[in-house]
């Protein structure tokens, strides 16, 4: 895994962006480096092929120095023979040159903005620590089978430099995670998303996972 480093005045400061098994990496100056794997299906079928992967069009020539906007525009993509109901956990944090997360006196994630797409915000709905995609992402080929992009950009405050900031932010690594599962899209496979959505635990939020479901 290649980590390239952004240089500041002094210190450099690194950005990583892991998005599922898909990983990003940068520092101030540098170029973004990927590397890409499958996400987790839960209770596919036997005897047929499931996967979704996590895909980003990205520029390799691209800088990022604070104040900045670097645009990312990850989606997913259904890349197995069963269509599927998916869902993300959106996680962020610091880490230290080691790749341990700061706990003690954590430095602030929001430092980093990020600057979600419409379809993010119209074609995912939050429950509990999950967003939830309201259609099926159809098998592999099919009209459905992508996501639009989640995401369009990430912008690193200009107070993140090492003249200017209220925390020492050089050599720290910022990560952002996007953890993801899926099951089939059958009325079994939905019933335990749906008491979880439905459930008394989350009272004011409905949606009708089945009445996507092709009759």
């Amino acid at each position: 895994m290649e980590r390239r480093k952004l240089i500041l005045k002094r210190k450099p400061i690194k950005l990583a962006v892991i998005l599922a098994a898909f990983v990003l990496l940068t520092g101030i100056g540098g170029s973004w480096a990927s590397y890409s794997n499958t996400v987790q299906i839960r209770n596919p079928l036997a005897t047929e092929k499931s996967g979704v992967e996590l895909v980003e069009n990205f520029n390799p020539n691209s800088t990022f120095l604070p104040g900045e906007t670097v645009e990312k525009k990850p989606f997913f993509r259904n890349t197995g023979e069963l269509d599927l109901i998916l869902r993300v956990k959106v996680l962020e944090s610091w880490k230290d040159s080691q790749g341990n997360a700061v706990t003690t006196n954590p430095p602030d994630t929001e430092k980093v903005s990020k600057n979600w797409t419409d379809s993010w915000k119209s074609d995912w709905f939050l429950v509990g620590d999950y967003y939830y995609y309201k259609h099926v992402l159809k098998k592999s080929g099919s009209e459905g089978s992508v996501t639009e992009d989640i995401l369009k950009s990430l912008t690193l405050s200009p107070e993140v430099s090492n003249d200017h900031h209220d925390y020492d932010y050089s050599g720290l690594v910022y990560e952002l995670k996007f953890t993801s599962d899926a099951v089939p899209a059958d009325s079994l496979s939905l019933d335990s998303w749906s008491g979880q959505i439905n459930g008394e635990n989350t009272k004011g939020v409905a949606f009708d996972w089945k009445g996507l479901l092709a009759p």
